[in-house]
């Protein structure tokens, strides 16, 4: 009998319950409450800036010899050791989000030459008159400002960039077919104005070179001539991208030597803000408060196992007052920083 009571108050506590439920609500005064919501949505245009040269020029060179070739701004540089040749250009993001670039490619080969593209890379001993080529991007760590950011810096830093084999992951191959690729390059979003939200400085990334690279043979039958030369139109598009950001946290902080202690204090920023996970390519900066003035200290990045990463370690020497700091660039990987007071 218990557990049938039990039952029967269960039933009609849940009938009690659905009739609640369908009663309308009401408001004091019993004036029923708006039980609904309309939502009207409208388009909003978003601007999204970003510096795409209209023309480029790019040379074949046969047999890899150094050539100087000339930027937009007439800004001279030599490209040495690369059978396809571009002068520079760039991508530059001014807007205040990461942006995915994706690129479509369809090339042409002068009405005057018997020459062909090529879609596979080409043999060593290849003697037809072809050209295996990519357009391919390349980040840049160049920052500052409109003004600051000259044509000339970004030549002298396009034409430092060796050659890289073709990335299917990244790079289209030209042909006159055509073909498209939504992970072209990520640049990175640029630093905005706080007052006027426009923008102020491009950072580490906001950059990308942007190049025709490949391969040809030296000696094709028919050799080659002045006649012979191709087009290429590029195409970009740009979406939001997600980056990967990876931690980066304080790690032991010992002391070595007599009567030296420890550091007390470590933070660790990018772009002034304290963070504790940055972008692969972030220039990461860290303050490093040490026990006495005399202090100076050992800093070296290790990967999560605890092992060294090269070329991410230095030293700072002794200086007035108690702060040290140093930066390093950001790897693809979560990573601690060790400190080590000494004399």
């Amino acid at each position: 009998m218990k557990n049938l009571k039990a039952r029967i108050c269960s039933g009609a506590m849940a009938g009690v319950l659905a009739l609640s439920l369908a009663v309308p609500a009401f408001a004091a005064g019993n004036t029923p409450m708006n039980t609904q919501t309309e939502i009207t949505a409208t388009y909003q245009k978003v601007d999204i800036k970003v510096i795409v040269p209209q023309t480029g020029t790019a040379l074949i060179n046969p047999y890899g010899l150094d050539l100087k070739v000339k930027d937009a701004a007439n800004n001279e540089v030599t490209i040495s050791g690369q059978k396809i040749v571009t002068a520079p250009m760039s991508l530059k993001n001014q807007t205040a989000m990461n942006l995915k670039v994706g690129a479509t490619v369809t090339g042409a080969i002068n009405a005057t030459s018997d020459m062909r593209f090529s879609t596979e890379a080409l043999a060593a001993d290849n003697t037809t008159k072809m050209a295996y080529v990519y357009l391919q991007a390349g980040s840049s760590d160049l920052t500052g400002n409109a003004t600051t950011v000259t044509e000339a810096q970004i030549s002298s830093k396009f034409a430092e960039w060796e050659a890289k084999a073709y990335d299917a992951a990244t790079d289209v191959i030209v042909s006159d077919r055509g073909a498209s690729t939504e992970n072209f390059a990520v640049l990175k979003a640029a630093k905005m104005n706080t007052t006027t939200g426009e923008f102020d400085e491009y950072k580490n990334g906001s950059i990308a070179f942007v190049r025709l690279a490949g391969d040809c043979p030296a000696d094709p039958r028919g050799g080659w001539a002045d006649t012979d030369g191709f087009t290429v139109n590029v195409a970009y598009t740009f979406a939001p991208a997600q980056i990967a950001t990876y931690a980066v946290a304080q790690g032991t902080m010992t002391a070595t030597g007599t009567g030296i202690n420890a550091a007390t204090a470590m933070a660790i920023k990018v772009e002034g803000a304290v963070v504790t996970a940055a972008a692969a390519g972030d220039t990461v900066s860290v303050d490093v408060t040490v026990d006495n003035a005399n202090d100076a200290i050992d800093w070296t990045v290790v990967d999560e196992q605890g092992n060294a990463i090269d070329g991410l370690s230095g030293s700072v020497a002794k200086a007035t007052g108690t702060s040290r700091t140093f930066t390093f660039t950001m790897p693809d990987k979560a990573v601690k920083i060790n400190i080590v007071s000494k004399a």
